[in-house]
């Protein structure tokens, strides 16, 4: 029970990372850190807004058609892992901890596709 509200939020902070991730105005997560880091934040909005496209996050199937694709079977319960190290450590009320947590979640994907 507790894993699929996990994923579920997994897929909503990626949704939502996805959308706001790279705007291209200051403060955004797009726009801190180094190049590296940009580059590893554009790969993982694609990544998300490809699979996005995969089900409907209202429905069971759904979130398991899209986590499916953010992280493969034999990875889910690593990416799971680290998303859930990810977020709980997260300090969402300052800019600079939303950053963190996007780039996080960001290196959680790209090691576990």
């Amino acid at each position: 029970m507790v894993r699929k509200w996990i994923g579920a939020g997994v897929i909503v902070l990626g949704l939502t990372f996805a959308a706001c991730g790279n705007t291209g105005t200051g403060g955004s997560a797009g726009t801190s850190g180094t190049g590296g880091s940009n580059q590893q934040l554009q790969n993982a909005e694609q990544i998300v807004k490809d699979c996005a496209n995969r089900g409907d996050v209202l429905t069971s199937a759904g979130r398991d058609a899209i986590l499916n694709c953010i992280a493969p079977p034999g990875h889910r319960s690593a990416f799971e892992s680290c998303a859930q190290n990810k977020l709980t450590n997260a300090q969402l009320f300052t800019s600079a901890g939303r950053n963190a947590l996007f780039q996080g979640l960001a290196t959680c994907l790209e090691q576990n596709r």
